[in-house]
């Protein structure tokens, strides 16, 4: 399979995993209206002057998410 663990992405990045950590990733995205979320796609919660993608969240896990990068904590 072509894609990086979620070890791997945590290590290049700095970034602590929480709950599960097994798995591939395969995609990224930034945009939960993306075509191809699925269970191997990181969704970066990326916060701008528009949107703040950590109110997401939640919606990409609905819609087979399985894994995001996040600076704060998400409730649920």
């Amino acid at each position: 399979m072509t894609g990086y663990t979620l070890v791997e992405i945590a290590q290049i990045l700095g970034a602590t995993i929480l709950g599960e950590h097994e798995g591939w990733v395969t995609d990224f995205s930034i945009d939960t209206r993306s075509i191809g979320i699925h269970n191997r796609t990181l969704f970066f919660a990326i916060k701008t002057d528009l949107a703040d993608g950590h109110d997401y969240v939640q919606i990409a896990a609905e819609k087979g998410l399985n894994c995001a990068i996040v600076q704060r904590e998400i409730p649920g």
